[in-house]
């Protein structure tokens, strides 16, 4: 068996990368051809939303996981977590990142899924099967968008800044507060959720993506492909973190001029 250092190697990282992106786009087909068709919406036990093409695109992504890592965790939203599999490396997947769009015929929905080590996001992809987009990084290996390198933006002011931002609803007051301040400074803003909002700022199109509440599922490959593109990725508490329940991409030098906001909030 490869040692720990062999596996995240820059060889051994690529083809972690490689697999995912093809794990994303062939469940992307699915979700895709769905899209099309006028399929049927489910409630959770948390009344978010799920259809056939949320779970058959999420065991796409694990069958062709499984068949090229077979000791590696999985844990994905429609699934869970696969039980009795102790590895340090774990794959967690959003098939369907929008279900709402996804479902009222919006574009911009996407699949998320990001390889981590001992909890640390290494590999990520982004994929919108609608817009024919692949955003894929592994840790130390830059970002690329359909495999054209990609950077962040170096805007330094939040006032010469585009802003977006995901759903206002089912938040607290003191975060909507903090957010109202933040596009209040900006030179524009847009509600533009999802992980497209994340794609956005990954291509230098817009400047920060705010996500007042995520799951690590629903960002999981995000925080390399950010970071990999010269930007920073952080929870609006201030950590690097996946864990804590929201989301912050933005150029370095936005990163404490928004997070500031948020840290008041609190």
């Amino acid at each position: 068996m490869p040692s720990k250092a062999t596996q995240l190697s820059k060889k051994n990282l690529s083809e972690f990368t490689r697999i995912a992106v093809l794990a994303s786009q062939s469940a992307g087909r699915i979700s895709k051809d769905y899209f099309y068709k006028n399929v049927k919406t489910h409630r959770k036990t948390d009344d978010s939303p799920v259809t056939v093409a949320d779970r058959n695109s999420e065991l796409e992504i694990r069958r062709i996981i499984k068949k090229h890592f077979s000791s590696h965790g999985i844990m994905g939203e429609e699934f869970g977590r696969e039980k009795n599999r102790v590895s340090e490396f774990e794959w967690i997947i959003d098939p369907i990142d929008g279900t709402l769009q996804f479902i009222r015929g919006l574009p911009f929905w996407g699949s998320v899924l990001g390889l981590c080590y001992q909890g640390r996001p290494i590999v990520g992809v982004i994929h919108h099967p609608i817009l024919n987009l692949t955003i894929s990084a592994f840790h130390g290996g830059g970002a690329f968008a359909n495999n054209k390198r990609v950077k962040c933006n170096k805007t330094n002011h939040l006032d010469r800044s585009l802003v977006l931002y995901s759903g206002l609803r089912r938040n607290s007051k003191a975060h909507r507060k903090a957010l109202m301040n933040v596009l209040d400074s900006a030179d524009d803003d847009r509600g533009i959720g999802d992980c497209y909002g994340h794609s956005l700022v990954i291509q230098g199109v817009a400047d920060a993506m705010i996500d007042l509440k995520v799951s690590a599922h629903d960002i999981s490959g995000i925080q390399v492909c950010v970071e990999e593109a010269g930007g920073s990725f952080f929870s609006l508490n201030g950590k690097k973190s996946i864990y804590e329940g929201t989301a912050l991409s933005c150029t370095k030098a936005l990163a404490p001029k928004i997070l500031k906001h948020f840290t008041k909030a609190r």
